[in-house]
């Protein structure tokens, strides 16, 4: 039996421009990276769930610990499972970083060992963050090969603000207020956009009450997608008669095989399906795009928002994505990465 012995490293991202969402505002972003046997994770925190990037490498090592030196596949998987919700993003590393040495063990694609097909033609859109003038004229520019748009919204000015980035850039929205509206503010604002090109509205309010949601969606005829309300599938489950499709990420989920579950959960109530990132490395977003066939909205653009990298795997030709030919979840890095 083959013997793993985690490396955990953490990684700061740095980003173009400002990322400016309601509840948080970054230049950079810790992520935390696994490797594992030959295989390689990741795993990114969010401000509106878990713990920060540090404090999951802290608690990981330390439950490492007591896994001894090199834990066997058995006692890893078992370790993974048990791993607690607030270091979901710990789980979501190990995890990948095993299935991506399972796969390679196998000489196979990750979406091949998984049994689903290859991804091809695969269209993300491209997200924009409200900011300064500057910030705004670079963020249209490398948005112009893309046909959709995520703005985040949830902010004072938001209607001027959809208002520039159209007047530069006219496409597909998809409005996304990470929680920043009240229901009443949220009615306001997806009446004062009938007409406008928007494909949903993501996120519109914090912890949101399955009866504010239902009056949203009968006041402003809308369509909404959650994201941050769905982590496990009894959210799903609570929140599937009142909204139209689910944000899937693999950090915020814990990793692929509990995002694989959500995805079956979902498809059974017949909710459409959005396959998301955070800001993160290649590692994920390539990982991730191995279970895009499964999805029909994407949000994969993170590789494009960071300049320091250290990652070569998914990449964009225009607004479609391509996954490279290799096995495993098919990234690359310099040798030094981990030392």
């Amino acid at each position: 039996m083959p013997e793993f012995q985690p490396i955990l490293k953490l990684y700061t991202l740095r980003l173009r421009e400002s990322f400016n969402i309601s509840k948080a505002s970054a230049d950079e972003k810790s992520t935390l990276i696994v490797r594992c046997g030959d295989g390689i994770g990741e795993g990114s925190p969010s401000v509106h769930y878990g713990l920060p990037a540090e404090r999951v490498y802290e608690e990981l090592e330390k439950r490492l610990k007591f896994c001894g030196a090199g834990a066997d596949v058995g006692e890893l998987t078992n370790f993974i499972d048990a791993l607690p919700p607030q270091v979901y993003v710990g789980r979501c590393a190990l995890e990948m970083a095993y299935l991506d040495h399972a796969a390679k063990t196998q000489r196979v694609p990750l979406h091949s060992y998984l049994d689903l097909p290859r991804p091809e033609n695969i269209v993300s859109s491209f997200t924009i963050t409200p900011g300064t003038e500057a910030e705004l004229i670079a963020q249209c520019e490398r948005a112009e090969p893309f046909d959709a748009l995520k703005l985040k919204v949830g902010f004072r000015r938001d209607l001027d603000f959809i208002d520039y980035v159209l007047k530069r850039k006219p496409c597909r929205l998809r409005l996304d207020a990470n929680g920043g509206w009240t229901v009443d503010q949220a009615i306001e604002q997806m009446r004062a956009l009938r007409g406008y090109p928007i494909d949903f509205i993501e996120q519109p309010l914090t912890d949101p009450d399955v009866r504010d949601l239902d009056r949203l969606k009968t006041k402003a005829e809308c369509v909404i997608f959650l994201d941050e309300s769905i982590v496990e599938i009894k959210n799903v489950n609570t929140y599937a008669p009142v909204i139209d499709g689910i944000n899937i990420k693999l950090s915020k989920c814990g990793g692929i095989l509990p995002s694989l579950r959500l995805v079956e959960r979902a498809k059974e109530l017949k909710l459409k399906l959005l396959l998301g990132c955070m800001i993160e490395t290649a590692v994920g977003i390539t990982a991730a795009l191995h279970l895009a066939t499964l999805f029909d909205f994407f949000d994969l653009d993170a590789i494009m928002l960071t300049e320091n990298d250290p990652f070569w795997g998914a990449h964009f030709d225009g607004q479609t994505m391509i996954l490279p030919e290799s096995n495993g979840i098919a990234v690359t890095t310099e040798e030094n990465t981990f030392v």
